[in-house]
């Protein structure tokens, strides 16, 4: 996969490389505006990337979820899906540039095992957290409830 993102991205990683942590955080912010300043202030806060043991496949977490991100390329988050997948536009979101900033600084990207890996993915989709919680209340019966609606007891 190569998106029009993922080549702004991995252009940014290439001209970043060689600058310090403080001009790599004055960068993001000036070419990203307020997404690149919500990146940079969640990385300070501690936000860093988790990765899968396998592929590029890397996980950030959000405010209340995971955030599931192949590469720079794609991005689980409906800010990603609105501007890139809908609109077409070549916009990152915050996620994506949180990961811009572990990769450029070379922090330590914590290595996910394969059972969190596995877990870290149902987490991070909307709709499979909808499937894990029909599961939770009582199996795929949960999943033909209204969202809204309590389903019926048996």
């Amino acid at each position: 996969m190569n998106t029009k993102v993922g080549q702004v991205l991995r252009r940014a990683q290439e001209d970043l490389s060689s600058l310090g942590k403080q001009e790599v955080f004055r960068y993001v912010e000036h070419e990203f505006g307020s997404r690149g300043r919500r990146a940079v202030r969640d990385y300070l806060a501690g936000s860093k990337a988790t990765k899968m043991p396998i592929a590029d496949i890397y996980f950030i977490k959000g405010k209340s979820s995971y955030y599931t991100l192949v590469g720079y390329d794609f991005c689980s988050c409906e800010d990603f899906y609105m501007n890139d997948v809908l609109r077409g536009t070549a916009t990152p979101c915050h996620h994506q540039l949180i990961l811009l900033l572990c990769k450029t600084l070379r922090d330590d990207i914590r290595q996910a095992s394969d059972a969190e890996s596995r877990d870290l993915i149902l987490h991070s989709f909307p709709l499979n957290q909808r499937i894990t919680h029909a599961y939770q209340q009582g199996g795929p019966a949960g999943l033909c409830a209204p969202p809204n609606r309590p389903r019926a007891r048996a």
